[in-house]
């Protein structure tokens, strides 16, 4: 299992939901096949307050994102809006951003 958990500001939430909702629906395909292409079954990202917890169930070891693969390379912009957490409360309402397994 791989967890990690970020702080992101009010004014990047929006487009962290906007690809989100993009993973779970039109770049559904693509999304699955990267994670399986990382030796990842299940990935999800919740947002909680102004905390992002990012969790990975791997399959084996974790492999890198192959750089070339353009979903890829749009994820990690979107990774960038993240920073590390300055604090650690995980209390309030939790909002799930995406949450994809490979079958």
């Amino acid at each position: 299992m791989d967890l990690a958990l970020f702080q992101i500001s009010a004014q990047d939430v929006s487009t962290l939901r906007a690809w989100g909702e993009k993973l779970m629906t039109t770049r559904r395909t693509e999304a699955l096949q990267t994670l399986r292409q990382e030796n990842r079954y299940s990935e999800a990202m919740y947002l909680i307050g102004d905390l992002v917890l990012c969790v990975s169930l791997l399959s084996g070891p974790l492999l890198p994102a192959d750089p070339k693969v353009k979903i890829n390379r749009e994820h990690k912009k979107v990774m960038k809006l993240l920073k590390p957490a300055t604090h650690h409360h995980l209390f309030g309402a939790v909002e799930v951003i995406y949450h994809l397994t490979v079958s």
